[in-house]
């Protein structure tokens, strides 16, 4: 993983201002897309107010991004909050495909299954109860190509205690199914060793 670069940019300005996501946790994010092979599908369950998206976008702007969120925007983010960060950035020909929808339900509609094609990284930041976190993970994680990378924020915040409680269950228990590539703040990074079933 490429460590020899610093964040910088929008999005860390935007992790400085509303605090969703700390500089150590993009610096993770823009690691591990710097390690992506070209032209890879990054999805972000969650819009937040951009500072995922744009992270990824700053560093490979070659990434194919998706952003599904069930808000278009607001005081704690959506579309609306996404596209203006792009905006703001001068990078809005970089605006990821936006999908306005409930993650548990649109995951059923993902465009590029039909096509065979797999995610390559999926950040999932969006409904932190055991059940939302519980049907986003068996939802989208089966797109996952081997080799993949899987987020998750919130992990050991004392604010959503479901979020670790979860992951430690369905991915981090599952070692041969998982590796564990890093916890920072309140990220955790797994990639996937084996596929799905």
């Amino acid at each position: 993983m490429n460590t020899h670069y610093k964040v910088q940019g929008k999005a860390l300005q935007l992790a400085n201002a509303f605090g969703f996501l700390f500089p150590a946790e993009l610096f993770l994010i823009q690691a591990i897309a710097q390690s992506l092979p070209e032209g890879s599908i990054a999805v972000n369950i969650g819009a937040g107010v951009g500072t995922g998206a744009l992270a990824l976008a700053e560093i490979r702007p070659d990434l194919e991004l998706y952003t599904v969120d069930i808000s278009e925007g607001g005081p704690l983010g959506g579309m609306q909050n996404e596209e203006n960060a792009f905006r703001d950035e001068s990078i809005s020909h970089l605006l990821p495909h936006q999908i306005l929808g409930n993650s548990q339900v649109v995951h059923t509609l993902w465009p590029e299954a039909a096509k065979n094609r797999k995610i390559d990284y999926i950040f999932i930041d969006a409904d932190h109860s055991a059940e939302g976190l519980t049907a986003d993970i068996q939802g989208w994680l089966p797109y996952l190509r081997t080799g993949g990378y899987a987020l998750f924020h919130d992990y050991g915040s004392s604010n959503w205690p479901a979020v670790k409680s979860v992951v430690d269950r369905l991915i981090r228990s599952k070692t041969a199914t998982w590796r564990l590539v890093h916890v920072v703040d309140t990220i955790v990074a797994f990639q996937l060793r084996s596929a799905l079933k």
